[in-house]
């Protein structure tokens, strides 16, 4: 990015911007469950490798200090800890996906309206925590040079029509 990006658009960082509360935490619902079940897939993978080592291990090598009986309630309790901890795993990824699902979606409904003559009055700017800041930058470089192209047709064409 360069120097006079940043200062016409100013800083990126999200310092001394006012805080907007989130309306909606599906944008892309389609993208968002599946990056949620695939972090949820990956989880539960983990969790039963490390189980599996960890009884092997004390099955292989502690098999005489080994007596401990699994009973029903052990097992309830344990299905009710996975049960939240899957919920858990499914609510920061829903969370953490809206910081990138929520910039392409603005930008592609700017780039859609900027395809039918519709400029944004202020630059494009993202939240905060949101992922591919610099992509804000380089949408309002995109529409500057638009409207300076829409310009010039225009004054093209009031000028064919004086002259």
């Amino acid at each position: 990015m360069n120097s006079s990006a940043m200062e016409k658009y100013g800083d990126i960082s999200g310092a001394g911007k006012l805080h907007f509360r989130r309306r909606r935490y599906f944008i892309d619902k389609k993208f968002q469950l599946a990056f949620a079940g695939n972090m949820l897939l990956i989880s539960c993978v983990c969790i039963l490798v490390t189980t599996l080592v960890v009884s092997w291990f004390f099955v292989y090598f502690m098999t005489d200090n080994l007596s401990a009986s699994i009973d029903r309630s052990y097992v309830i309790k344990m299905g009710i800890i996975l049960f939240f901890v899957a919920a858990a795993i499914m609510i920061w990824t829903v969370k953490r996906t809206h910081a990138i699902v929520g910039p392409i979606f603005r930008a592609r409904k700017i780039l859609r309206a900027a395809a039918r003559g519709e400029f944004p009055e202020k630059p494009v700017k993202f939240r905060r925590n949101d992922a591919f800041k610099e992509l804000a930058v380089d949408i309002n470089l995109c529409l500057e040079t638009m409207r300076a192209y829409r310009n010039q047709l225009n004054q093209t064409g009031q000028n064919r029509k004086a002259g």
